[in-house]
């Protein structure tokens, strides 16, 4: 994967992104208790975060299965 990542700028852009929203969830998951407006964030977030790990899961399975010609 950082093989790829150094290869592709926007597969690097989607797993930076997804690291960045991975830290934000976690600081808001660390909190003993959340406001409303947290909790909605939180859920943003977290669709956000979902969202980039299948752009990131799709260009590997499209990358796994493409074969070079030699």
């Amino acid at each position: 994967m950082e093989r790829l990542a150094k290869e592709d700028e926007h597969f690097a852009e989607l797993v930076k992104g997804h690291q960045c929203l991975e830290e934000q969830l976690s600081r808001l998951s660390s909190q003993p208790y959340l406001k409303s407006e947290e909790e909605a964030e939180m859920r943003r977030l977290k669709r956000e975060e979902l969202k980039l790990r299948d752009q990131i899961e799709e260009i590997l399975r499209i990358r796994k299965n493409v074969v070079l010609p030699p």
